[in-house]
């Protein structure tokens, strides 16, 4: 919030330093999983967002324009950082977002765009998104005439007025190593988020007192929420058992995440797996590095090794 005011940002986007750690096992059918990187274009003395792109769109090189570079000579690519999807935009940008349905996605379109809309100039009428930016520097000159009159430069080197006069200016701000995150849009980092994070919280965090539990074997490393029954002479080992669920008797839970209203009947072994919200594991059971999608029945006494259980294409 304060980068976006400070420099009274079109858009101002926060991003996270990664997350370190070893790798974790993801259940479900053996598969390289999809690596997401984005690049992002930073320059180092004004803090300036001036690229915004995935790393898959490019194959060996990442070209920045001349014009950028004379404009922002100081800049950072970085290829490592997350991005979390939290963005702080002028009244204006949902405007033009409003009058662009081609555009189906912030960090896809709408961010990119804008960011290389800082380096443009409209030509002729304004148009497209110039209007919008034309109507919002009128608004600014109504309410705020005295900025031109201020001493204030965000950068060295040059003769410009501050943030080059650009009417549209995009900045970041990457938090520090003491600030987690973590984006869970995928298989692989839900588990992760699950297995290093959850786990590592307080014992009055992991565990809920809105939860029901008659088990005596619930490891230190396990994440209860409220509304979970664990009944008697069920075990449970670095689990994390989702809101309102339910395990019976003679079950046990080993390193697998059971999302909301899942039900694990009688005699049921579950070893790294994640059954989402809604599935029921029928008596007798036994699942080992599987995924049960949400709402699916597992048999009873079926027995499952290394797949996707699931009715709907599930993609991670």
């Amino acid at each position: 919030m304060r980068t976006f005011r400070k420099h009274d940002a079109s858009v101002a986007a926060l991003m996270l330093q990664p997350l370190g750690g070893e790798a974790v096992q993801t259940p479900g059918p053996k598969s390289k999983p999809k690596i997401e990187r984005d690049l992002v274009g930073v320059d180092e003395v004004t803090g300036r967002l001036v690229l915004l792109a995935s790393a898959s769109d490019f194959e060996a090189e990442v070209g920045l324009s001349r014009r950028l570079l004379r404009k922002h000579p100081r800049v950072s690519v970085h290829g490592a950082l997350t991005d979390p999807h939290v963005y702080l935009l002028k009244r204006w940008v949902l405007s033009f977002l409003q009058s662009e349905p081609s555009f189906v996605s912030l960090k896809g379109d709408l961010i990119p765009y804008i960011v290389k809309k800082q380096l443009a100039r409209p030509q002729g009428p304004p148009l497209g998104i110039w209007h919008y930016v034309q109507q919002d520097e009128v608004q600014l000159q109504l309410h705020d005439s005295p900025r031109g009159l201020s001493a204030f430069n965000d950068h060295t080197g040059d003769l410009r007025g501050a943030f080059h006069s650009d009417p549209i200016r995009c900045y970041v701000h990457v938090a520090p190593k003491a600030c987690k995150g973590l984006r869970v849009n995928t298989l692989p980092a839900y588990w992760w988020a699950n297995a290093k994070e959850l786990q590592a919280a307080a014992p009055e965090e992991r565990l809920s007192p809105l939860s029901s539990s008659q088990s005596t074997q619930v490891d230190d490393k396990c994440v209860v929420w409220e509304g979970a029954q664990l009944d008697a002479r069920t075990a449970f080992k670095a689990s994390t058992i989702g809101p309102h669920s339910t395990v019976m008797s003679l079950s046990r839970v080993f390193n697998s995440v059971l999302m909301s209203n899942v039900e694990v009947q009688e005699r049921v072994a579950l070893e790294n797996c994640v059954v989402c919200n809604g599935a029921v594991i029928e008596s007798g059971a036994r699942l080992v590095n599987c995924v049960v999608g949400s709402g699916f029945r597992v048999a009873q006494g079926a027995e499952h090794s290394n797949e996707l259980l699931t009715e709907t294409v599930m993609d991670f």
